[in-house]
């Protein structure tokens, strides 16, 4: 007798295990995996265009960004904008990715220039931010500068946009400097990437896109 209510015991014990891995699992508040649309660190040997970037700069000039050794950010390549009115677009949905998180890791190598990251939907813009002068900023619906936060030159810079429904949330470094920004135009979706150098060079590395 004693075995065998040692044998409920401990089959008592295993159910009520269960329940509470069950409750924990279902707990509200509890975020999904979050899953890799993709990630690109520019050290596998591929070109930008074998990558699915479309490198472009203004009309007239024959320079483009370029995959360079100069320096990384966590490996031994990174994109290149040698000069200003270059630009580099990725389109990585064809309908576009809701709750999106797309990161960055960023270095301007002078101060006073400008080196625009925007998010778009199709022909849509969705978020729009910029190493502006000192400050990264973002950009509004009515076309307005606000500040972020400062960032210092020659030092690689991790950004983060983590977009949820209409609002999204910006960090600089893992530390949070915007809240519940609205989306231009009350956009939920992205499926584009894009940079553009105003006057200044800049590099870029570890690009990647996350979906909840």
């Amino acid at each position: 007798m004693k075995k065998v209510r040692e044998i409920k015991k401990r089959g008592i014990a295993s159910w009520m295990g269960a329940l509470l891995v069950m409750f924990l699992l279902n707990m509200p508040g509890q975020a999904a995996a979050q899953q890799a649309v993709f990630e690109d660190n520019f050290d596998d040997g591929k070109s930008l265009e074998a990558l699915g970037y479309r490198p472009g700069a203004a009309q007239g000039m024959s320079e483009r960004p370029v995959i360079s050794s100069d320096r990384s950010a966590s490996g031994e390549n990174s994109v290149f904008f040698a000069v200003k009115q270059l630009n580099l677009r990725k389109k990585f949905d064809n309908v576009g990715v809701p709750n999106a998180t797309v990161e960055w890791k960023v270095n301007v190598p002078e101060m006073g220039g400008s080196f625009g990251i925007s998010l778009y939907n199709g022909r849509d813009a969705v978020v729009k931010t910029n190493m502006f002068s000192k400050n990264l900023i973002y950009i509004n619906d009515a076309n307005e500068k606000n500040t972020l936060a400062p960032y210092s030159a020659n030092e690689w810079v991790t950004v983060r946009i983590a977009i949820t429904g209409n609002k999204y949330n910006v960090y600089m470094n893992d530390k949070l400097v915007g809240e519940n920004i609205p989306t231009l135009g009350g956009h939920t979706k992205v499926n584009t990437i894009f940079y553009s150098v105003g006057n200044k060079a800049a590099y870029i590395d570890d690009v990647r896109v996350l979906r909840n």
